[in-house]
């Protein structure tokens, strides 16, 4: 199951949030495959799976553009065993995006990372050799008016 929060939004909210992701936020093993410490800050949209017994499968930490009319994925994580738990994080950062008729969504990540590629985001930047080869990929998102 994903359930999907607004970071500030409520104070009970937070709490389940942070209940749910707890323990992942101070694991070294997550920051290192992610490629930095997991942050965030109020008016971030968390996406977060879980299992039926309550266990964190995964999370994706998406905020929102100053304009409006876009976002950044900062973060989506689901260990290796559980490909097809990211994919349905990305799913569903995807369909509220649509849903809040943004215009695009984008995210820095290593340039070799075959999730973006299977949801349509292309490069739009040349790798950079900091920490690993990291591109910003982008999804321009098709509204129909």
């Amino acid at each position: 199951m994903i359930r999907t929060y607004t970071q500030g939004e409520r104070p009970e909210s937070d709490r389940e949030l942070f209940c749910a992701v707890g323990q992942a936020l101070a694991d070294a093993a997550i920051h290192k495959d992610l490629g930095m410490a997991v942050t965030s800050r109020p008016g971030d949209v968390w996406h977060v799976a879980v299992a039926k017994g309550g266990a964190l499968e995964g999370f994706a930490v998406t905020r929102p553009l100053k304009s409006g009319k876009a976002a950044h994925v900062r973060f989506l994580y689901a260990d290796k065993q559980h490909r097809n738990v990211r994919d349905s994080l990305l799913q569903a950062v995807i369909k509220l995006a649509r849903k809040k008729k943004l215009k695009s969504l984008s995210t820095r990540d290593r340039a070799n990372s075959m999730v973006w590629q299977r949801f349509d985001f292309s490069v739009v930047t040349e790798p950079q050799k900091r920490r690993g080869e990291f591109v910003r990929w982008m999804l321009i998102l098709e509204n129909p008016s």
